[in-house]
């Protein structure tokens, strides 16, 4: 093979991988042009004022590893900047991968129903290794709730009949319009960022909207 014909293959073939590498990017990352406009959080699930100047909206997936992962930096940021954050819980179990997520979102439907949806949420990250590849993660879950001090009837009833199911696919479904693939995927004050950030990069973020925002009035 001549020198020439040697570079323009290797031309081609680095043609070739930067036009899929766009392709998959266009395909899985969502459009954050219209995500600022498209997430109704009438109702969320959310921690912080509604007057926040930053939304963080994380779509998440309890037997995610990287969830998992995100899972402390997130609450180091809630904590640190306490009042300037809402923080709002989307549901996007992947269902093909991880078999028991969506057990484990009715689990913390059924928590919320009776007032403890965040003490279950940080059960379920923090306690993950104990029922991501349980055979019946609902008997785990069934304990949280008992360490919960949650009405175990009432618990049972919500999870066998699924009420929780309408308010889980309704989050898939808004997450897949808005171009969700995976998780976690953030939307920070409507932009959208996938994996897992570093707690660096997200203060930044954070610090670089606060000294833009006029300052929030007192309630």
């Amino acid at each position: 093979m001549t020198r020439e014909l040697r570079l323009g293959t290797a031309a081609v073939i680095i043609t070739a991988a930067l036009i899929a590498i766009f392709a998959f990017s266009a395909k899985s990352k969502p459009n954050v042009a219209r995500i600022a406009q498209s997430i109704d959080t009438t109702g969320a699930i959310a921690r912080g004022p509604e007057n926040a100047p930053i939304t963080i909206i994380e779509y998440t997936d309890f037997q995610c590893p990287s969830c998992k992962q995100l899972y402390p930096t997130l609450e180091t940021l809630l904590k640190e900047y306490d009042g300037k954050i809402r923080f709002i819980h989307r549901h996007f179990p992947l269902m093909d991968i991880h078999y028991n997520a969506y057990d484990a979102a009715m689990a913390s439907e059924a928590a919320k129903d009776q007032g403890r949806f965040w003490d279950m949420h940080n059960l379920l990250f923090e306690r993950q290794g104990e029922w991501a590849n349980a055979k019946n993660p609902n008997i785990v879950f069934e304990r949280y709730a008992s360490e919960l001090g949650l009405s175990l009837p009432e618990y049972r009833t919500f999870v066998e009949e699924q009420k929780g199911k309408d308010a889980i696919d309704r989050d898939v479904a808004e997450g897949e319009t808005l171009g969700v693939t995976s998780t976690p995927t953030l939307f920070l004050n409507g932009k959208g960022m996938s994996g897992v950030p570093e707690y660096a990069d997200l203060k930044l973020q954070i610090l670089e909207i606060l000294a833009t925002s006029s300052p929030t009035p007192a309630p």
